[in-house]
């Protein structure tokens, strides 16, 4: 009997490994985003002057209420359709609840810190 060949042997499971490790990423790439999120995604956009609440719904959302942290409503919508968007204007800082049909969201709003300039002499150089 014939003494196996380690050089095909290697290029064969080469070949074998690079076929699952592709059909593997190719499976995460088509079908990777089944991990369950809400039916809204909601961010705070800062402007110069305002801080928004933006509400975008993978679903149909129903009842949809934006609240402050100590549950006051400050903006409510009836229905946002699939894929659309809605803003509510908050005009002020801090955690931001959003109650929908089946879940809630929590959004941060705050404004962007000022850069201010350290003086020359103030400046440390080695």
């Amino acid at each position: 009997m014939d003494r196996p060949d380690f050089l095909k042997l290697g290029v064969f499971l080469l070949g074998l490994s690079s076929i699952i490790l592709s059909s593997l990423a190719l499976h995460m790439y088509l079908f990777g985003d089944t991990v369950h999120r809400g039916k809204l995604d909601a961010w705070c956009y800062v402007d110069e002057n305002n801080l928004i609440v933006v509400m975008n719904a993978r679903t149909e959302v129903s009842d949809v209420k934006v609240m402050s942290k100590d549950r006051q409503v400050i903006c409510s919508f009836e229905k946002i359709p699939k894929g659309s968007e809605e803003i509510c204007d908050v005009n002020s800082t801090g955690l931001f609840l959003i109650v929908y049909e089946g879940g809630k969201e929590v959004v941060t709003c705050q404004r962007p810190r000022e850069i201010v300039p350290v003086p020359a002499e103030k400046r440390i150089i080695d």
